[in-house]
Formats: structure tokens, C-alpha cells, sequence
């Protein structure tokens, strides 16, 4: 990615962030330091990547780099259970459904591309050198949305397996939350990295200019409202900040978080969750709250949060492996 290249020190890290006993463990390793009430187990020694079922029982996630079979597994957090959907290389963009019956991923090498799993019992291959899928409505059916082999963002039919049409030049899409009809996504610019844009499916293709003027990462992410974003933005050659802007106010952000990255807001709407940076490192992970300004170390190892479609819940990653925060 461009933005990646341009800015190696700064997102270093998302490289090589850490994945089959899966049973919750009780001790934390480094209890945060601050006046937050958190309680964390481990859920998944050596995962990484997760990324929560709907109903927030559950997670997709991956083995760190040399620790297990390569593959995605499924992982219940309570009774220890998991099952792998798919084994393998792969690409660390998996995503599910908004109603968890479906998740999709791609796949590296000359004969790689997108992988849609029915967990009712099938594995289809659609769109040859596609990455990044994401599921969205469109028309009131569900679809594949995702970045062909030539750079393009297409949307495809599940029922025929063929691209219906392509959007719009740009990288990685994201649907905004329970499939609504908005996509996020990364437009390249000639002065070289990426601008963040939205596009309205289904209903003209409005393209909307979110963040223009700066360097954006690929670490965007929506908020519950299906409206709001936040994204972390390169704010001069070392220091990333994450802002927040909003398809109703094109082209406007506003700053949130100081030297962070990989942003993640609760179901409430009201904290955020994000890598704090110190140089070239991840320091901790930081609690801010929406509302009141509120800025606390929350997990001081702790990296790759993603936060619960459901409460104050978050799962998020260290060097031993997958955790469960709950505050």
C-alpha cells in the first residue's frame, strides 16, 4: 500500500502484530494502570487478527506467523471450541456477514482470489486476484463487495458468482456496520499514498470526499451510527493522528487522538480504542472517551483492538495471543 511505503516507521508494526487449546485463562500479564475497571483473559494463545461473530459469542482469528497450522479458525469463547474454516495461506482480511452466516476472505499466489464460506456447509471461489471483501445490501439482497486484481472496487452477485459491476478505482472497501448501503474505501492520489472516500451502493454511486488533504492509513473504521469514521492520518513525516469525519460533512475532520492508530469504537458509541505510538513502537493501548475527552492507558501491551458489537467489550492482541477486555 502506498500509504505503507511512504510511511514504513509509522505502521512497521501492523506487519507483524500476532494463532489449538482455546480455554480462557484468568491471569493478566500487565494489569492497566489507570482508574478504569477492565477485566481481561486470554482467549487464544498465539492468535491474531480477530474479528467478532454478531452475536458476540464468537471470533474468526489466525495463528501468529510460525506458531500454528496456517488457517482461519472459528473460536467460541466460552467452552474452549473451535473449528477451522479454512486451511491454508491466506490474506488476514477475513470478515463475516452482518448476520454471521457467511465470511469471506482471499487467498495469495497465481491462483488466489476471494473465498466466500456458507457455515452452512460450502466454500466457493469468486473473483480470481480479489482481495479485501466486505458484505453490503444492495437492492435489498446481499452482496459481495471487494478490490479486484486491477485496483478496482467491484461489487459481486453471491447467486451467479459475477461481478455486477465495478464502483470506483480505489483499495480496501469497507461496508459500513449491518451492511449498509455506504462503503469506505482508499482513493489513490497523484501526489502519491491514498485519500479517504465513501460511495453510496445501490443508489447513484454518490462519491463522497471524506479526507483529502492528508495521507490516510489503512487502519479506517466506522461507528456503530453507520455515519461517522475514524481514520488515523499522517500529520508530518513520523506522527500519525486518528480524526474523525462524518458523510454528512464532506471533506471536514476534526483530530481525536494524538500518536495512534488502528481506532475502534464501542457498540455505545462513546469510547475509543486505539495503539498509542511512542517512535516507531506500540506503547499501549489507549482508552478515550468521546464524550468528555477522557484519556487513560488502558492495556499497557496490549495492540490490534477491536471492539464487541455488543457493551464495553474488546478483543485485542499481545506477544501471547488473542485477549477478551470487558470494562
Amino acid at each position: 500500500m502506498g500509504v505503507r511505503n511512504l510511511n514504513a516507521r509509522l505502521w512497521t508494526f501492523a506487519a507483524f502484530l500476532a494463532g489449538l487449546v482455546f480455554l480462557g485463562c484468568d491471569s493478566d500479564p500487565s494489569p492497566p494502570s489507570n482508574s478504569i475497571d477492565v477485566d481481561t483473559r486470554l482467549i487464544m494463545p498465539d492468535g491474531r487478527t480477530p474479528v467478532w461473530f454478531p452475536d458476540g459469542t464468537e471470533m474468526l482469528a489466525t495463528y501468529r506467523a510460525g506458531t500454528g497450522e496456517p488457517g482461519i479458525y472459528r473460536v467460541r469463547f466460552e467452552g474452549g471450541y473451535s473449528e477451522a474454516i479454512y486451511t491454508g495461506a491466506h490474506n488476514h482480511d477475513y470478515t463475516l456477514s452482518s448476520d454471521g452466516s457467511r465470511a469471506a476472505f482471499s487467498v495469495p499466489g497465481p491462483n488466489g482470489g476471494v473465498r466466500v464460506v456458507d457455515f452452512g456447509g460450502s466454500t466457493d471461489s469468486m473473483l480470481p486476484g480479489g482481495r479485501n471483501p466486505g458484505f453490503v445490501r444492495v437492492n435489498n439482497r446481499t452482496a459481495l463487495v471487494a478490490e479486484d486484481a486491477d485496483g478496482s472496487i467491484v461489487v459481486v452477485d453471491l447467486t451467479n458468482e459475477v461481478v455486477d459491476y465495478t464502483l470506483v478505482d480505489g483499495r480496501k472497501p469497507l461496508p459500513g456496520p449491518d451492511e449498509t448501503p455506504y462503503i469506505a474505501y482508499l482513493h489513490p492520489s497523484v501526489r502519491g499514498g491514498f485519500r479517504l472516500r465513501a460511495i453510496h451502493v445501490g443508489g447513484g454511486e454518490e462519491r463522497i470526499p471524506l479526507i483529502e488533504d492528508v495521507f490516510v492509513g489503512n487502519d479506517f473504521s466506522w461507528a456503530p451510527d453507520g455515519v461517522t469514521l475514524y481514520a488515523s492520518v499522517l500529520t508530518d513525516t513520523t506522527v500519525s493522528t486518528i480524526v474523525e469525519c462524518s458523510i454528512n460533512f464532506p471533506s471536514s475532520y476534526s483530530p481525536v487522538v494524538n500518536a495512534a492508530v488502528d481506532p475502534t469504537v464501542d457498540a455505545t458509541g462513546t469510547t475509543l480504542l486505539a495503539s498509542h505510538l511512542t517512535g516507531a513502537s506500540t506503547d499501549y493501548l489507549l482508552y478515550h472517551d468521546l464524550g468528555s475527552g477522557l484519556e487513560e492507558q488502558f492495556i499497557s501491551d496490549g495492540r490490534e483492538a477491536v471492539c464487541a458489537p455488543d457493551g464495553k467489550r474488546a478483543l485485542y492482541t499481545t506477544d501471547e495471543g488473542i485477549w477478551l477486555a470487558e470494562w
